[in-house]
């Protein structure tokens, strides 16, 4: 879109000198349109110039700082010659623009795109440009918005234009003067405008051609324009304003726009409207519904100022629609996917609790169902039988029992095998009750596992005041199998720290995640010494709390994504459980990091709360 390097421009496009009193074209209205030009472009600030009577330099709210205003621009003469738009996408890549002062000094520019502001004629007036600070090419839609917008300036400098030319003739035309045709002179024979008028007779043909102009800039403008009286009431729009609501013309007529926006935003809207004509601000831009026709809803950003001749009082104001359902739609997806997220967090981190209750509570059942076949065996073996027989027999001797006992060999034997099964019976016994005793042990662990796992389950969301200390044991304690069955040793560092108030479900769940990782990394170590530890400091706004393993370790390049969605270094891992832990703790007003030295080197994983929950997000 760049043309060439022209040192030159040619004669019949070089800015002319406007017959008008100096001044006249700094009115507000020109400032207006720069403002919006940065607002519709999105860039940090515009420029709109009219040649030898003045510039006005804006940010998209209000004029730019005297001091900060560039003594040369060096864009405008390629602005002149471009027939539609001049746009340079990086300055400091183009050798026409990259050494000037606009680029290297204080306003930085990097992107820059502008239109020439032509007459009916094909006169150039002045530019209507933006400015931005980093590299970047205007949208379609922004390059077509700022041609409008240059269309409307210049038929708006030639409509006064030709009013000045008209007011000045008149009040200097003496009784006996020559006729006007003869008196005006011209400034530039070539250039097609003002200069060029030489009978008045001109002039009506001329101002119906700027105000057509004015009238297709405004009707066919891609934004939604409307004005509007103090009261609201809506006097004139364009056809992409009826288009956005849905409306005929003829249905906006009685209309105000309080009654085509949406019911909670008209207080708002007319609080702020209220500041602008009291000229509290000097415009209004804000983001607001309106219902359309067919009782949907339309999210706009709207940009509203006041329009005024000269220093007189405003007579209306003039609003400009920008269509944002799209950003708005993507918001609230975005925000509804977030909240999924976090409920998705919350799950894994139950289910990440719930995994370990289950491992522990399989463990003790291991230990139940051995104890119960030790019992069990043992209860098969048993010598009870033997009793069952001696009775037996000495019920079938009857009276002769006591002979059969002293004079029998196989009754001389029965005292004594008595004795040996009464030794039996109760060694027996005492294995018996020894294993009762461990299942009886191993069932009340059972029930304070799951006790404990429902205790923080029906506490979900609610804060409570509790001991840092009693946190950390209980995430142990539902790893406590696991530390047994794989020969992890346990080191606690507990240093002593106040209680804090916060979502003990949730510090359950990253801790549970952080140690069973850690139980983890010393198994694939391989190392004979598998040691953890575990940590209780303060820090500079609450408690931290860090996980230390000796394990496999970290390398350097996975340490920023560890906390990525998806991301693992194991096999049978699903990547989510550090993600919804980093969730959680944001939550919870505080933050989890890793550091780690390297592979073979362990790693530390610290968990940072603060002594207060944290206020909870607002939807």
């Amino acid at each position: 879109m760049n043309p060439e390097p022209t040192t030159a421009a040619p004669t019949d496009q070089r800015p002319i000198a406007l017959v008008v009193p100096t001044g006249a074209l700094l009115e507000p209205l020109f400032g207006g349109l720069a403002q919006l030009a940065a607002r519709v472009c999105q860039t940090p600030f515009a420029a709109i110039v009219l040649a030898d009577y003045g510039a006005a330099w804006c940010t998209a709210d209000g004029p730019l700082a005297a001091a900060d205003v560039p003594r040369q621009d060096p864009f405008s003469e390629y602005t002149w010659l471009a027939p539609k738009l001049f746009e340079v996408s990086d300055a400091t890549r183009d050798e026409r623009f990259r050494h000037t002062d606009c680029v290297i000094g204080t306003l930085a520019v990097r992107s820059y795109a502008g239109c020439a502001l032509r007459t009916t004629r094909g006169a150039v007036l002045g530019t209507l440009a933006v400015y931005g600070t980093s590299a970047r090419p205007l949208s379609p839609e922004q390059r077509a918005s700022l041609i409008l917008l240059a269309e409307q300036g210049a038929a708006q400098a030639e409509l006064r234009a030709h009013l000045a030319a008209l007011t000045i003739l008149s009040a200097a035309q003496p009784a006996n003067a020559p006729p006007a045709s003869e008196r005006i002179a011209t400034a530039d024979s070539d250039s097609g405008f003002v200069a060029t008028i030489t009978d008045p007779a001109n002039w009506p043909a001329s101002l119906p051609n700027a105000e057509t102009m004015f009238r297709n800039t405004f009707d066919q403008a891609p934004i939604g324009i409307a004005h509007a009286d103090r009261r609201g009431k809506i006097l004139r729009c364009n056809r992409a304003f009826c288009t956005m609501l849905r409306f005929d013309p003829a249905d906006l007529a009685n209309k105000t726009m309080g009654e085509v926006t949406h019911t909670d935003d008209v207080a708002r809207v007319a609080a702020q409207l209220k500041s602008l004509w009291n000229g509290d601000v000097e415009s209004v831009d804000l983001e607001k519904r309106y219902r359309r026709k067919d009782g949907t809803f339309l999210w706009v950003r709207m940009t509203t100022a006041l329009v005024r001749e000269g220093d007189a009082k405003p007579e209306y104001s003039v609003e400009y629609l920008r269509d944002i359902s799209a950003r708005k739609e993507s918001a609230e997806e975005l925000e509804r996917v977030h909240k999924l997220l976090l409920t998705a967090s919350r799950q894994a981190g139950m289910a990440e609790v719930a995994t370990n209750v289950l491992h522990n509570v399989g463990n003790i059942l291991n230990s139940v169902n051995i104890s119960t076949s030790l019992v069990v065996e043992r209860v098969k073996q048993s010598k009870a039988p033997g009793v069952c027989r001696v009775a037996a027999l000495l019920l079938e001797k009857g009276q002769q029992a006591g002979e059969f006992l002293a004079s029998d060999e196989r009754g001389k034997r029965i005292p004594e095998y008595l004795a040996t099964l009464g030794g039996q019976l109760m060694t027996d016994q005492q294995m018996a009750l020894q294993e009762l005793a461990a299942l009886r042990e191993n069932l009340e662990h059972i029930k304070e596992t799951v006790a404990m796992q429902q205790s923080y389950a029906k506490l979900c969301g609610v804060t409570e005041t509790v001991a840092v200390v009693e946190l950390v044991e209980d995430s142990l304690r539902l790893n406590a199998g696991a530390f047994v069955r794989h020969g992890v040793t346990l080191r606690r560092e507990f240093n002593e720290v106040p209680p804090i108030t916060v979502d003990k479900h949730k510090v359950l769940q990253i801790l549970v995640n952080l140690v069973r990782n850690a139980k983890y990394a010393c198994d694939e170590s391989g190392k004979t010494e598998k040691l953890i530890t575990l940590r209780i400091d303060t820090s500079a706004n609450g408690v931290r709390i860090s996980v230390i393993d000796n394990g496999v370790g970290i390398r350097a390049e996975n340490m920023s994504r560890l906390f990525t969605h998806g991301f693992t270094t194991r096999q049978s891992g699903h990547g989510f459980g550090l993600h919804s832990g980093a969730l959680a703790a944001q939550q919870l007003g505080g933050s989890l990091h890793a550091e780690s030295e390297g592979p073979g080197c362990g790693a530390a994983f610290i968990l940072e709360l603060p002594y207060t929950a944290a206020e909870p997000a607002r939807a």
